[in-house]
């Protein structure tokens, strides 16, 4: 006998079943492959900006490398002329700062546009600017025959307060007016104080005291005896050549014979004063230019050469904004400018 129990055909919820977990697999593969090409792209970009930093950054050391010697030389120029400038304006035009920095300008300008007609016909261009400028004091004495006091006489004081830096600061003895040191324990400074030994201190705001006292030994020659914070002697120098020597603090020598220890300024990074002590146990002449303007002086200098010692105004230093250019090169700069006298 023939079975006819009917097949079961798939039902409607199988089938349906069936299509929703495949339709949701096809999902979750769209979609990691939607993942995946952005994190592809992701990868691509960061790869090129990466390789154009790189390149950007080759192709400006290439283009500047090429330049570096011309670039140095207008550097080094430019520097040359503000300093000479500096130096003469500081001599010559120092009435004022108006005159100063007017002068100052005026010359740069000329030596910026005889520079540019110059790089014209080189295929480059260049351009300078005074972007700073630092009005300061130079203080001074003349009078090789008059001792080391202030304007009104005194003997201990202060030669200049709250300063940030001098420059150019040297002073030429004159021997016979200075105490005779032979036999003084040239490594102690408390004793050379109560022989009442001309020295310069400076003493930085923070309290630390740096000391230089000036006297004569038995053979005439001129001796000078350094001292750092606590009074630690740092070193004696002496100029042996039995007369009248100058005392170099800024360049660190005496007689011109080395003697580092000078340049104590040279390590201070805090503001100070500058003090003159027993100034009449010295004299002869001194020349200094301190960051510190002019008006700051009236109590113990006189006014532009009408006495001694006398004060001028001066231009410390300038800061150049430096600027050279041609079709592969862009370089642009500042640099100080800070004249040795």
């Amino acid at each position: 006998m023939a079975d006819v129990t009917p097949r079961r055909p798939p039902t409607d919820a199988r089938r349906g079943g069936e299509s929703t977990r495949g339709r949701r697999r096809d999902d979750r593969a769209q979609l990691m492959l939607v993942a995946a090409l952005a994190m592809a792209v992701l990868f691509v970009s960061l790869a090129l900006l990466l390789n154009t930093v790189i390149y950007t950054g080759n192709l400006a050391t290439r283009s500047v490398g090429g330049d570096s010697d011309v670039i140095a030389e207008y550097r080094t120029a430019a520097t040359d002329a503000a300093d000479e400038s500096l130096r003469r304006v500081n001599a010559h035009n120092n009435s004022d700062y108006a005159e100063l920095e007017t002068t100052f300008g005026a010359a740069m300008r000329d030596w910026d546009a005889a520079t540019s007609r110059h790089r014209a016909v080189t295929s480059s261009a260049t351009e300078l600017r005074v972007a700073a400028r630092t009005r300061g004091t130079r203080l001074r004495q003349d009078d090789f025959d008059r001792e080391f006091l202030n304007e009104t006489g005194a003997g201990n004081w202060s030669v200049a307060e709250g300063a940030g830096a001098y420059r150019d600061f040297s002073m030429t003895v004159n021997r016979s007016a200075l105490t005779d040191v032979s036999g003084t324990d040239l490594t102690d400074a408390s004793v050379l104080d109560a022989a009442s030994v001309f020295h310069v201190t400076l003493e930085t705001d923070a309290g630390e005291e740096y000391t230089a006292f000036v006297g004569r030994d038995g053979s005439s020659n001129v001796v000078v005896s350094v001292f750092g914070p606590s009074g630690t002697h740092r070193a004696t120098c002496t100029a042996a050549s039995g007369g009248d020597a100058t005392v170099d603090f800024s360049d660190g020598t005496v007689g011109g014979a080395d003697c580092e220890a000078l340049t104590f300024e040279d390590g201070v990074r805090d503001t100070f004063t500058l003090r003159y002590g027993d100034g009449d146990a010295a004299g002869g002449t001194y020349s200094l230019v301190t960051d510190t303007p002019y008006g700051e002086y009236g109590e113990d200098f006189a006014n532009d050469g009408g006495g001694s010692p006398y004060r001028t105004h001066a231009l410390y230093g300038v800061e150049l904004e430096l600027v050279y250019r041609t079709s592969s090169t862009q370089y642009a700069s500042r640099a100080a400018v800070i004249p040795n006298a």
